[in-house]
């Protein structure tokens, strides 16, 4: 007796398989079926792969610019040629104050000015000559000012003074 085919299989899973033409198309149908799913899935796929990196990589790859732009941390310096007084104010966060693209403050010569006249009409300190120091961080400006005193005490010639309190620092105006 010759062996057919379906003698191979368990006698239990001899129903699930259909050897006529009509089993085969449809089995045919089904993996042609599925190739398309795959491929409209890997398209999908595709497309909010590419959807979710058109969101990501630009607010990622994007600089911040006005983060930190404004704010810097200030301190005065007030000297004078013919007076042994040296006048240092508090360093002052002005969340007015920017650093420009050069890296130099904007309006540094207007912050200056400040510092020189309330001195003259304080402090009575005519012809002043008046130094801005600027940093973005508190610890850095700090270690720059204490620099800065130990190099005038060395003479022990010189007298520093810190400005009242009081003066503070204002925005300055941009022409």
């Amino acid at each position: 007796m010759p062996r057919s085919a379906n003698t191979f299989l368990p006698k239990n899973e001899l129903k699930y398989v259909n050897f006529t033409p009509d089993g085969f198309i449809y089995a045919y149908n089904c993996l042609l079926l599925l190739c398309k799913t795959y491929k409209f899935m890997k398209q999908i796929k595709l497309l909010c792969f590419l959807l979710i990196a058109s969101i990501v990589i630009p607010v990622l790859a994007k600089s911040p610019k006005n983060k930190n732009k404004y704010g810097v941390y200030i301190a005065g310096v007030s000297a004078s040629f013919s007076d042994s007084l040296v006048y240092f104010t508090d360093i002052q966060y002005v969340d007015s104050a920017m650093v420009g693209g050069d890296g130099l403050l904007v309006g540094r010569a207007q912050y200056s000015i400040q510092l020189k006249e309330y001195l003259e009409q304080q402090e009575n300190g005519k012809n002043r000559t008046c130094f801005v120091y600027y940093n973005k961080k508190k610890k850095n400006l700090q270690k720059e000012i204490n620099k800065l005193k130990e190099k005038y005490q060395k003479g022990n010639t010189l007298v520093l003074l810190d400005v009242d309190p009081e003066f503070k620092f204002e925005k300055a105006e941009i022409y």
